[in-house]
């Protein structure tokens, strides 16, 4: 996918999952693991741009998940000052445009929808619906910013849609 709409902190997103994709013999091929992959990558990423990063089973995260499977916040001791990210990973289709209404609610910064899907047509329909619901949400705002992370069987690499509200 052309990045060039990706701003630095999406690319660097993008950059680790890469990596991860790139890694996924040493991985292994179960779900807990991917998402283990996933989460400590963006707690580092998080971490190294100065954000508190909240998500589960990972050394590099100021506490354990909250509300999000990953989130990024600026905190002022025991208060938030903004989220700069919300992520939630699917990897069954069961469930997914639920774990992705939360990010809709959300008023991250960046909202990121990773997700797997076993054919292009499919991975194709979700995104569709992904969208229609971010048009459909009354609260959603003009620049929005969702990035959409997809493995696709059979695929590589992975592939990455940027959408911005207008």
């Amino acid at each position: 996918m052309n990045t060039s709409k990706l701003d630095n902190v999406e690319v660097k997103i993008v950059d680790s999952m890469d990596k991860i994709n790139n890694d996924w013999k040493s991985i292994g091929e179960d779900d807990g693991s991917w998402t283990e992959a996933i989460n400590i990558s963006l707690s580092k990423l998080g971490k190294s741009l100065g954000y508190e990063v909240y998500t589960k089973n990972c050394k590099f995260a100021t506490d354990g998940e909250w509300l999000y499977d990953i989130s990024w916040t600026i905190d002022d001791g025991e208060y938030i000052q903004e989220l700069i990210l919300a992520l939630e990973s699917e990897w069954y289709p069961n469930g997914i445009l639920d774990d992705f209404q939360k990010l809709i609610v959300s008023i991250a910064n960046y909202r990121v929808m990773i997700y797997w899907e076993n054919n292009i047509v499919k991975a194709n329909k979700l995104l569709r619906m992904f969208k229609k619901q971010v048009n459909m949400y009354k609260a959603t705002q003009s620049g929005d910013r969702y990035l959409f992370i997809r493995w696709i069987e059979g695929q590589d690499p992975i592939d990455y849609f940027l959408y911005v509200v207008p």
